[in-house]
């Protein structure tokens, strides 16, 4: 089985890079194999020209990140933004540190809810993304069971980051099955020993497991994301690339 998206990279990643030469470094990652990557800003082009970078390149946006306070403000905008980049869906992340309680998670979702109707009538998935402190408890749910428990699955799917789900002390596998046809996009980052960031398959996370249990689910696309590197970015998202088309012969048939 492959994935309807080829493998992405969140451009986050290598967004120093980005900011001094955009165009190059989407050629270093296109060069190194990938062929798509959810955007994260878009470097002070327009998202037309953003769009004939990658374009050039010879890649595609999957995702774009957005803000939830954008999206609500100007969802007309927005759309014309994900239209002008070619893509169909928006991953967002929250709440504020001072809204990570049971009221704060309660009113994220309700924007979240508002901001996946807006969207969906424009023909655009709104993902949430996680971090490390959904997984902490409030009133009896955790952050995450706030959110999908407060929101409705024709609305608002899920982005979930394996690695921020293992950092908050749980099973990503296990919150996979639980979004189930939710659990629209992968972010892949491995976690090394010490619990840092790590390239795919050079730390201490089960992807052969994760890889599987998404096959079984309805996940559209698989995004690498390393949100610090040792070294060069570049040699990093090459180390996760390589490792998962050794794990997967899905990811070695779209290179």
């Amino acid at each position: 089985m492959t994935f309807p998206h080829p493998l992405a990279l969140q451009l986050y990643t290598v967004r120093e890079l980005c900011a001094k030469d955009l165009e190059g470094t989407l050629r270093s990652v296109a060069k190194i194999g990938y062929r798509a990557v959810e955007t994260a800003g878009t470097y002070g082009r327009s998202p037309a020209e953003m769009r004939a970078a990658l374009d050039r390149c010879g890649l595609r946006a999957i995702c774009a990140h957005i803000k939830l306070a954008q999206i609500l403000h100007d969802p007309a905008a927005v759309a014309q933004e994900c239209a002008a980049l070619g893509v169909r869906n928006i991953a967002t992340s929250g709440p504020a540190h001072d809204q990570r309680n049971a009221n704060g998670y309660r009113a994220w979702a309700a924007d979240l809810e508002k901001a996946g109707t807006t969207m969906k009538a424009r023909g655009i998935q709104i993902c949430h993304h996680n971090h490390a402190w959904e997984f902490e408890r409030h009133e009896g749910r955790s952050g995450l069971e706030w959110i999908a428990e407060e929101t409705s699955p024709e609305n608002v799917a899920f982005e979930l980051d394996v690695y921020w789900a293992a950092k908050g002390g749980d099973d990503p596998v296990a919150w996979m099955r639980r979004l189930g046809a939710r659990c629209h996009l992968l972010h892949l980052k491995d976690m090394s020993p010490a619990g840092d960031f790590a390239p795919v398959g050079a730390g201490t996370l089960d992807f052969a497991r994760i890889l599987d249990a998404a096959k079984g689910l309805a996940v559209e696309g698989c995004i690498v994301e390393q949100d610090a590197c040792e070294g060069s970015p570049l040699d990093a998202i090459a180390v996760s690339l390589t490792n998962l088309k050794r794990l997967d012969s899905a990811f070695a048939a779209q290179s």
